[in-house]
């Protein structure tokens, strides 16, 4: 059934292009098919269209035996207006032939069917033709005013239609904006929402950092006291007048040892020095600041927890201070050197360049770990969940890189490849 109302379909078309002799091959090709199935709406229909190709081709013969099997097989279907159609085209065929009568009679029974607007327009007009031809001058007028009556109708329906797209175009419009204001304001709040977790979070690890470092900080002095008063009273024992110095092996021992405990306490305190210098505790929120010292304290805080397979090569040209949030920097670099080190699953190395270009800084952080497929590189820096541990948890990491990279008026974007993924920072410095 698909394939006939197609041909049917084909067929009109070559009609209106003007290949008639085309479109009579695709109308008689529906009619067998159609009658093969028994579907008399469409062979009625191919019989009418048929009709008016070969009245195109200018074989009226042909096109009348085609109308008068079409009205034939209405009596097996009920649809006036096709019915009223193909009586219009019948007494067309008629006015052209100069048969005036038989022009009157079908388009008068055409008339007194319950056809659609736009075929009792035709129907009208062609009343009016037909009895002006005849001299019926006021029967001929009655059809001319009913065909303006008419075609008022149906212009006032065209104009109430489009009116009504025209408002449902704008409605659609209108909530379309509504919905994008809604999905803006969630979206500034989801933000926002980050924004605020990161600083308590923070804020809290700063409070750790600070009170780990004074119950660090305060042993440690005493250890560092406590040993140079050992080294101090172990030289002055071992020249003491009237008294032997201690064996050698023994003096050595405790001068090992001394070194040791020593080197131990210089470690913690330079780890100490780091921690200090990673959270800023002695800098206000906002200070001049070279990002390439940041990120050299970053790294320097990370490096124990890189694996040895990972190489870091830091390419870092001079640049100029910048005015900007040390502590909101420092998460970011920590967050994109962390994430650059989760994604080396084998050997691999992580590439840092910094350099001034147009007054503005561009850092770039390359790994040659997995890449990301196209859906995740669209959503890298969304709000999102992590599965860790088996546990899933909210993910704001990448989100609140974005978020403080705009704070400072500046851009991050992607670029992944299968040769690997680069993060690119641009901040400007004026």
């Amino acid at each position: 059934m698909g394939e006939l109302r197609a041909l049917s379909v084909l067929g009109e078309a070559q009609h209106l292009a003007g290949a008639p002799d085309a479109a009579v091959l695709l109308f008689r090709e529906c009619i067998a098919g159609a009658s093969e199935v028994a579907l008399p709406l469409l062979t009625l229909c191919a019989w009418r269209d048929l009709g008016r190709s070969y009245a195109t081709l200018g074989q009226p013969a042909e096109a009348l035996s085609c109308y008068q099997e079409s009205l034939l097989r209405f009596d097996e279907v009920d649809q006036p207006d096709a019915k009223a159609q193909t009586l219009l085209y019948l007494a067309h065929l008629h006015f052209e032939e100069g048969r005036i009568e038989e022009a009157l009679r079908d388009a008068s029974r055409a008339q007194a069917l319950r056809a659609g607007p736009a075929t009792q327009l035709e129907i009208a007009e062609l009343l009016a033709h037909l009895y002006e031809d005849q001299g019926d001058y006021k029967t001929a007028l009655l059809h001319a005013r009913n065909h303006l009556r008419l075609k008022e109708h149906i212009h006032g329906q065209e104009q109430a239609t489009r009116l009504k797209n025209v408002q449902i175009r704008r409605a659609t419009e209108q909530a379309e904006h509504a919905a994008e204001v809604h999905r803006l304001r969630y979206v500034e709040l989801a933000q926002s929402h980050v924004q605020l977790v990161q600083a308590e979070r923070m804020q809290a690890a700063e409070r750790l950092v600070a009170g780990l470092l004074h119950e660090i900080n305060t042993p440690l002095g005493v250890i560092n006291a406590s040993m140079d008063t050992i080294q101090r009273a172990f030289a002055k024992t071992q020249s003491l007048p009237g008294r032997d110095p201690l064996p050698t092996p023994i003096a050595t021992a405790m001068q090992t040892a001394n070194a040791s405990a020593r080197e131990a306490t210089e470690r913690i305190g330079h780890l100490v020095g780091q921690l200090r210098e990673f959270v800023r505790l002695d800098q206000a929120d906002q200070a001049l600041t070279n990002l390439n010292e940041l990120l050299r304290a970053t790294l320097r805080l990370l490096e124990p927890q890189i694996p040895d397979r990972v190489r870091v090569q830091p390419h870092l040209e001079p640049i100029p201070s910048i005015l900007c949030y040390p502590k909101e920097l420092n998460q970011v670099f920590l967050t994109l050197l962390a994430h650059a080190a989760d994604a080396i699953e084998d050997l691999g190395t992580i590439t840092i360049r910094s350099t001034d270009v147009n007054k503005t800084i561009r850092m770039e952080i390359k790994h040659t770990g997995k890449s990301l497929p196209p859906e995740e590189q669209a959503g890298l820096f969304d709000l999102g969940f992590a599965e860790r541990d088996a546990t899933v948890r909210l993910d704001v990491g990448m989100a609140m890189c974005r978020n403080i990279i705009h704070r400072h008026r500046g851009q991050i974007s992607l670029r992944s490849t299968d040769e690997g993924t680069c993060l690119e920072i641009e901040l400007p410095h004026q």
